[in-house]
């Protein structure tokens, strides 16, 4: 009892004389990294690749399909992003900083970058329960435009930017070179992504929870218009039976000793979103 006493108030005592995080380094995403023009064009020009009409455009198509991979710029934003997202991990862990992100409208590429880095570096944020909740955190409570960035009531194709979509390639370059670090699979990722099209769902439909809590939550004053009634996502039953659904769940993955809540706080907290 007396040892298990020590024991405790030795990690008290390294938590309260732990050195604070004094410096700030601040990455300005709007300026300093990719742009969302890039990631617009980039996208339509990798999309493009697997929009054939006949057999000659296939064959054609098929003989320079890696060159033209190249020339989208698609793998080399991914590239730049995971990067991104290893220089700031660098800066919390090895130097000890803490990292502001500044973006426009705070609600695109910070989303991003920092749900890679709680990817990276936390492995409640691998599991299946732990991503949904970082999605739920970071994107759709961090107020990312989905109705305008899916382009869901095509009104805009100028505002239609698939970040979301992005991020999700990211994740499954990571999935790929790092199986067992991963409770889903790539299947969980792709039916994910096919999820952000399918309009029977609310949870990627909204630009904010007020926008999806004003057209969900009661009667529109203005139009006397019925509430929306619209399903979450995350219940896979709606679209998978349970035998379908065990090929979201990766059989390879190895549980790792999961961060406290305080230390999960800490990894968040150490990477703040502000406009710039």
């Amino acid at each position: 009892m007396c040892h298990a006493f020590r024991v405790m108030a030795y990690q008290i005592y390294r938590i309260i004389h732990k050195p604070p995080k004094e410096l700030v380094k601040t990455e300005d995403l709007s300026s300093n990294f990719v742009s969302l023009q890039d990631i617009q064009t980039a996208y339509a020009k990798f999309k493009q690749l697997f929009l054939i009409d006949n057999s000659t455009e296939f064959w054609d198509t098929d003989i320079k399909w890696f060159s033209l991979l190249e020339s989208s710029s698609w793998l080399d934003i991914i590239r730049r992003c995971l990067k991104k997202a290893i220089e700031i991990i660098e800066c919390l862990e090895a130097q000890n900083m803490s990292v502001l992100l500044l973006e426009e409208n705070a609600s695109d590429l910070c989303c991003l970058i920092s749900s890679l880095v709680q990817v990276m570096m936390d492995p409640h944020c691998r599991t299946r329960v732990g991503f949904q909740s970082l999605v739920q955190k970071e994107w759709i409570m961090g107020g990312h435009c989905f109705l305008d960035r899916c382009n869901h009531l095509r009104q805009s194709d100028k505002e239609e930017v698939p970040v979301f979509l992005l991020f999700l390639d990211c994740v499954w370059q990571l999935v790929h070179q790092h199986p067992p670090a991963f409770e889903f699979t790539e299947t969980y990722l792709t039916v994910l992504s096919d999820s952000l099209y399918i309009p029977i769902f609310s949870t990627f439909f909204f630009n904010s929870p007020h926008q999806k809590d004003t057209n969900m939550g009661r009667e529109s004053q203005e139009t006397q218009s019925k509430p929306l009634n619209l399903l979450t996502v995350w219940d896979w039953s709606v679209q998978f039976e349970p035998k379908a659904q065990m090929l979201l769940r990766n059989p390879l993955y190895v549980e790792k000793p999961k961060l406290d809540k305080g230390q999960r706080k800490g990894v968040r907290s150490t990477v703040r979103c502000l406009h710039a």
